[in-house]
């Protein structure tokens, strides 16, 4: 600096921002009743396994932050690998270990997170057949959008053990519930009123709305939050249950299920809600039961259930019909899924699928009673006309 110059002001602080895969995996960690729950399972698990086959060997499916795989070496597993692909989350779990005292260590180490997708895991050569143990926590609101079924299948033909000893895996049974409802409006338009027969109609939904501003597949509702603007329609129905230890890849397909709802209030239906357990093993199962339907509407919590943080898990939600329902009243409905994605679509009483044409007069027919109950009701719908054949 020039002599006679004023000083340089002090350079400023570089602020440590937060990372956003940390902020994004934060609801998870802090659950403490699915971090309690894998951790007792994964206690079991490797005690058991070390009582028969000597050595217990952990693989983890999306490892995050690496806190299943801290889990599993502090109980005891005598080797713990897992596989992330995102290289951001896989440098906050290196952090993570280090800061507990357990750093990972180099390839081939007993301590290991593997920086690549579970799709090029599956083909490393030195992970085949390594394994015992298989644990994952991929289940989202909807249960199996994380693909843990497809997952789970493929890692058992490529990373477990062979032989007499069935490896465990971690959950071991996943299993969906189905309810209809009639909900009033959607939490997430906040204090914009909506009409009440269909909700999923919002603006909020954008960018993922069709042509006509609904959305085109499920959306996440925390049912719980919002007890005032929904309504139980039907008793509960066990919609799909997959055993993950013996589901082969012949299971890895398109599939339909035909299920039968019974209504148990006179309403509107606009809607079916579901949500899942999993099983982790005999002491412990993960739940996203919401309030209503605990021990409710012929749906049975196992008591060995433990509720998911609703700050991490919601429930899963669809647009269906609106209909007018009878108390008693059978509703048949259609559930399609490719072990990933779920869809639902209303069906004749028989359950037969029915032609476009056939279709549209169906639910012409179910709106009557609907539209008398609106013009019965001042205010209760918009200011439109709508014409019935």
């Amino acid at each position: 600096a020039e002599a006679g110059a004023a000083p340089a002001p002090p350079a400023r602080e570089r602020r440590q921002l937060p990372s956003f895969a940390a902020l994004r995996h934060c609801p998870m960690l802090r659950d403490d009743v699915r971090n309690a729950g894998y951790a007792g399972a994964l206690q079991r698990a490797v005690q058991k396994t070390k009582e028969s086959c000597k050595q217990a060997s952990v693989f983890e499916i999306g490892s995050g932050t690496g806190v299943l795989l801290l889990m599993a070496r502090a109980a005891g597993a005598d080797r713990v690998v897992g596989c992330e692909v995102d290289p951001h989350v896989c440098a906050l779990a290196a952090r993570v270990a280090e800061d507990n005292q357990m750093p990972f260590g180099a390839v081939g180490s007993p301590f290991e997170l593997v920086q690549q997708s579970y799709q090029a895991a599956l083909q490393n050569e030195r992970l085949r057949g390594q394994f015992n143990i298989l644990v994952a926590e991929l289940m989202d609101d909807a249960g199996s959008g994380e693909q843990l079924w497809p997952f789970f299948v493929l890692a058992r033909r490529a990373l477990m053990v062979e032989g007499p000893e069935r490896p465990i895996l971690l959950p071991r049974r996943l299993s969906l519930f189905a309810a209809l409802v009639s909900v009033e409006i959607a939490a997430v338009a906040g204090d914009v009123k909506l009409w009440p027969l269909d909700p999923f109609w919002f603006c909020g939904a954008i960018p993922n709305m069709d042509g006509v501003g609904r959305r085109p597949g499920n959306a996440s509702l925390d049912l719980d939050a919002c007890e005032d603007h929904w309504a139980v329609a039907s008793e509960v129905v066990e919609v799909l249950s997959v055993d993950l230890s013996e589901a082969g890849l012949e299971t890895l397909r398109d599939q339909a299920v035909e299920v039968t709802f019974s209504c148990v209030r006179d309403g509107f239906v606009n809607g079916v809600v579901w949500f899942w357990h999993a099983e982790l093993d005999e002491e412990f199962t993960l739940v996203t039961t919401p309030r209503r339907f605990w021990n409710c509407h012929g749906h049975r919590v196992p008591p060995t259930a433990g509720r998911g943080s609703r700050h991490c898990w919601k429930q899963a939600t669809q647009a269906l019909g609106p209909i007018w329902v009878r108390r008693g009243e059978n509703v048949a409905a259609h559930l399609r899924h490719n072990t990933i994605s779920l869809s639902w679509v209303l069906a004749e009483p028989c359950g037969s699928m029915m032609p476009q044409g056939q279709t549209e007069a169906w639910q012409q027919k179910r709106l009557v009673p609907l539209l008398e109950w609106l013009w019965g009701d001042p205010g209760g719908g918009p200011e439109l006309g709508v014409g019935v054949g």
